[in-house]
């Protein structure tokens, strides 16, 4: 199997930091109920504060959105990245080869289908998407599931994704779960301190490829 990290990897920026850009620079409300999350990403110094601090943005962001609206608001998203080329074309080229021989996976922090239908929008078929789930509640959509770290390593697990002999595309130290128990780690990005923390990145491939 192959692995794809997709934020960062397969786009050049954040899918779901950029769903909350707009939400929240919508409504100056939404904005000042995110500073102090905000403020909590910024002084994290571990990496579970700034994961709860990141799923604490998301809700602030979405508050006050249901699905029909999220799901307006991710066809709009999905057509910023593919006019403003905010994809890598090597990386895309990469997915959709193991796509095609049925050996790739998408394991993404951001919303599983917001991811998925940015996958389908490049043209790109089986390929499996596991993302963040979000759930309704009164206020709005909150992550249920949030696919960061260690739980990343337990939604690819728990879906029967056999990562012992797996090749992984990644671009943060946050995947190290993952990396741990993959046979081959491809790193991309430029930090020779993430590289080396990274077990068995035998790869470095730089963003621009």
């Amino acid at each position: 199997m192959v692995v794809f990290d997709f934020d960062g990897v397969i786009t050049s920026r954040d899918t779901m930091a950029y769903v909350c850009r707009l939400r929240l620079l919508s409504d100056p409300r939404r904005l000042v109920a995110a500073v102090p999350s905000l403020v909590r990403r910024v002084v994290a110094r571990d990496s579970r504060a700034r994961q709860r601090a990141d799923a604490a943005l998301v809700e602030a962001a979405l508050v006050g959105l249901d699905r029909r609206t999220y799901d307006e608001l991710v066809r709009r998203v999905v057509s910023r990245f593919i006019a403003s080329h905010w994809l890598r074309a090597a990386f895309v080229t990469e997915l959709r080869t193991e796509a095609a021989s049925g050996r790739a996976v998408v394991t993404t922090a951001s919303e599983a289908g917001l991811v998925r239908a940015l996958v389908e929008a490049m043209g790109i078929d089986d390929v499996r998407v596991l993302g963040s789930e979000l759930e309704s509640t009164p206020e709005g959509l909150r992550f249920g599931l949030h696919n960061v770290g260690a739980q990343k390593h337990a939604t690819l697990r728990a879906a029967g994704i056999p990562l012992a002999g797996a090749r992984f595309f990644t671009d943060s130290v946050h995947d190290l779960p993952v990396a741990e128990a993959c046979a081959e780690t491809v790193f991309v990005g430029a930090d020779p301190a993430t590289f080396e923390r990274l077990p068995r990145a035998t790869w470095w491939r730089e963003p621009s490829q």
